[in-house]
């Protein structure tokens, strides 16, 4: 049952691309280039911030917030329908408890593949495809939108992002992954940008 849980929760991890991918050629765009510099620029401020929350929610049931300080750590609380996650990872250092029956309530610690920030475009490989979209409004801020696929030499379909960028700022503001009959499409919302935050890991 132990086991069972652990899996569960690298699936968590997994379905909301925190985990980096297996080395591949550097990505090749297609479409609009400018919009794929655009996408660029928006993450690398990002990942230039003290810190920043992310909330992310999927069709399985998932309700995650994570607190993310670039550029190696985070801390995520998750509820599944499995029951509740806590995980926090600084570098390849990862700890982490779950209510779920059978599974470990206190902390257990693992080496995990190193990570950046969830959904970093910036790690893409193989080949994207990217356009514009018509420019919008998310929670009062105007906001250009991307929508891009990503496709590598190992995945049997194609992840589509719908990218949301604020007009003001150039941060991200939302984005949402859909990846079809391989998964379930998540949202995430950008907030919280420059807040100072501290992780530190718990003894396990």
């Amino acid at each position: 049952m132990r086991q069972r849980a652990w899996h569960c929760l690298v699936a968590v991890v997994a379905a909301i691309g925190l985990l980096t991918a297996p080395t591949f050629a550097a990505v090749t765009v297609k479409g609009d280039q400018n919009a794929w510099a655009d996408v660029m620029a928006a993450y690398k401020k990002l990942s230039s911030l003290s810190g920043y929350r992310v909330k992310m929610a999927g069709d399985g049931g998932m309700q995650s917030v994570m607190e993310v300080v670039p550029p190696d750590k985070y801390h995520m609380t998750s509820q599944t329908p499995n029951g509740a996650m806590e995980m926090i990872k600084v570098g390849d250092k990862t700890a982490f408890k779950m209510s779920a029956t059978g599974a470990p309530n206190t902390w257990q610690c693992r080496s995990l593949p190193q990570n950046t920030t969830p959904q970093d475009p910036t790690t893409a490989q193989g080949t994207v495809e990217i356009s514009r979209g018509a420019d919008t409004a998310i929670d009062g801020m105007p906001v250009h939108t991307y929508i891009y696929t990503n496709t590598t030499a190992q995945a049997s379909t194609s992840a589509k992002t719908t990218l949301y960028v604020g007009s003001q700022n150039g941060l991200p503001k939302r984005m949402v992954v859909d990846a079809g009959a391989s998964g379930h499409p998540i949202t995430m919302d950008y907030y919280d940008y420059g807040a100072p935050i501290t992780i530190a890991l718990p003894p396990c």
